[in-house]
């Protein structure tokens, strides 16, 4: 059987010019484009500047400090029915403030998410036992919110940004003590 030939034996194969087909396919090109270019985008924009350096976003950062989780209740609810928000609230045990607050705990705000990540912007559940290097921001009331970039896990003496962005990537491969030296350099202006 030859690549022309019709599948449906006795009926007729209406064939289109080329130059339609061409400007069917550019058409149905430009659509999808023009889609994609002003469909509105959920959580595409992140909930703060992406920062290039870790310098800038330390600069950037009202509130940074070293930290172990101690606790997760559930906190905060916003909206209702499918609008509504689950909020979980993680108490951190302070061990470093290098900047804005001189606390022996605060409170840190995630949305509550189960055991996957919500977004990019939430990243994974906090556990107890963790130790972060957190870049916060104020939240509601008492509570604090990790900014973009700003969730750092301390594990066996090395560094594991949760989030993706170029100032987080550039310290994947740092140990701890490169960081925390990094971190009190950019925090006392020696930079």
């Amino acid at each position: 059987m030859s690549a022309q030939s019709n599948i449906f034996p006795g009926r007729a194969v209406a064939r289109r010019p080329r130059m339609y087909c061409d400007w069917m396919a550019q058409a149905i090109g430009l659509a999808a484009v023009f889609t994609i270019a002003t469909a509105p985008s959920f959580g595409a924009r992140p909930p703060g500047p992406i920062h290039p350096t870790l310098e800038s976003l330390v600069k950037a950062t009202p509130v940074i400090i070293a930290g172990t989780v101690t606790d997760i209740k559930p906190g905060r609810v916003a909206g209702s029915g499918n609008e509504r928000l689950d909020f979980n609230d993680v108490r951190v045990t302070v061990t470093t403030s290098f900047k804005g607050i001189e606390s022996p705990s605060l409170v840190v705000e995630q949305m509550a998410g189960g055991r996957h990540v919500v977004s990019p912007e939430v990243g994974p559940p906090y556990r107890k036992g963790e130790r972060f290097i957190l870049f916060l921001r104020q939240g509601e009331g008492q509570r604090y919110i990790t900014v973009v970039q700003g969730r750092f896990q301390l594990y066996k003496g090395s560094v594991r940004p949760l989030d993706a962005g170029p100032a987080a990537d550039s310290v994947a491969d740092w140990d701890e003590s490169r960081f925390v030296e990094a971190l009190q350099q950019f925090t006392q202006g020696k930079s």
